[in-house]
């Protein structure tokens, strides 16, 4: 009896839970993406790399299934000469379940890297701060800096030449743009 109703609980775990709008949801890539074999609509495996959580309670564990859709490629000589593309993280699995996701796009553009560098690693360190402002107050806005920043100067590693790639295990951040519900629909 004991283990049914452990089995129980855990399967309804996050049923009625939801994740707010503007959370940040941290991925890693199982599979890596290449914009001169990629198309608009494919879908990329990966897998939560930190676990989802809200009110002290976590709802989306880390390991996770994850699917991230390319929902951008401008090719080189379409977009200023360069190449970009932009992907968005579609779905998490939960207690076997698929969930719908909707974010905001990691954006990668390929070209010149000087100016491009600074202005990634401020914008990120300016996002990061408001992020952990938000989360933890004054010490929060400091570890969201740090990790913006990181992620900014981080994201110069996508680019070579004119084609963009994010190779597996890279980590991408994306934040909701709507609420999510887990179980019982997914939206």
């Amino acid at each position: 009896m004991k283990n049914i109703l452990l089995i129980l609980s855990l399967s309804l775990g996050a049923f009625g839970q939801r994740i707010p709008a503007s959370s940040p949801i941290a991925v890693s890539l199982i599979e890596s993406i290449d914009s001169s074999k990629a198309s608009e609509g494919q879908t990329y495996r990966a897998s939560v790399a930190e676990a989802v959580v809200v009110n002290g309670r976590e709802i989306v564990p880390r390991g996770a299934d994850a699917v991230v859709t390319l929902v951008n490629l401008d090719k080189s000589g379409k977009f200023k000469g360069s190449t970009q593309l932009a992907v968005r993280l579609t779905s998490l699995s939960i207690n076997g379940r698929s969930v719908e996701v909707a974010t905001g796009d990691v954006t990668r553009v390929s070209g010149g890297q000087g100016k491009n560098t600074a202005l990634k690693t401020g914008i990120g360190a300016g996002i990061g701060a408001a992020i952990g402002a938000i989360a933890g107050g004054g010490k929060g806005a400091a570890i969201g800096a740090g990790s913006g920043a990181a992620a900014g100067a981080g994201s110069q590693i996508f680019t070579k030449g004119q084609k963009v790639q994010i190779p597996s295990e890279t980590v991408l951040r994306f934040l909701t743009t709507r609420q999510v519900r887990l179980g019982g629909g997914g939206k």
